[in-house]
């Protein structure tokens, strides 16, 4: 029980630097961003933060592997309910431009090889595409989508489309990016989005 109060404390301040990582590489990205900066929007030293966090690009990862944790695919997501739950994806988005912008401004730098977060963005991507394609070719074979839908050649354009207005929404907020993502949907792949009756 001794030992609660200050793993606790420990966690909580983790959690306080990870957040304002979070806020940082938002704004400025991870190339725009140091180590002080973060470590001074929680009132620490760097030499205070780096007992935490090894190095800046340890942090720009934990920032990256936190929001994919929350927007993991629940196991219950098949066949055309990718396309539902992508749009709730959208939607939940667009509700906080931070992490809209954290995106762009680090998935952008990461096409560099260099760049710390370039393999984690190649895996991601990678994993992105595989998870639509699977699921939209099961929703092919249930006939829920056109029986010649190239599912990978769709696969990647939904995550174009996507990434796209991810950028244009930030650039023009008036943009309604769920409207965008469900047009784009009826014309290209079904006219279906969204019916409940599917089997």
């Amino acid at each position: 029980m001794a030992k609660r109060g200050p793993y606790k404390g420990a966690q909580a301040r983790r959690d306080a630097i990870v957040a304002a990582a979070f806020d940082a590489f938002s704004l400025g990205g991870f190339r725009g961003t140091s180590i002080q900066d973060i470590a001074s929007a929680v009132g620490l030293s760097k030499a205070g933060l780096l007992h935490y966090f090894q190095s800046k690009e340890e942090l720009l990862l934990e920032v990256l592997a936190l929001r994919e944790h929350v927007n993991a695919w629940p196991e219950e997501v098949q066949g055309l309910d990718v396309l539902e739950h992508l749009r709730s994806v959208v939607a939940v988005d667009s509700a906080t431009v931070g992490i809209v912008r954290l995106y762009v401004i680090v998935s952008a730098e990461a096409t560099d090889p260099a760049h710390p977060a370039h393999q984690f963005f190649v895996q991601r991507y990678r994993e992105l595409s595989d998870g639509i394609s699977r699921r939209l070719a099961h929703a092919v074979d249930r006939g829920h989508l056109r029986p010649d839908l190239d599912v990978v050649g769709a696969a990647d354009q939904l995550i174009a489309i996507l990434d796209g207005l991810q950028l244009h929404w930030l650039l023009n907020p008036r943009v309604d990016r769920v409207r965008e993502f469900d047009q784009y949907v009826s014309q290209f792949l079904t006219a279906n989005v969204g019916d409940t009756s599917r089997d």
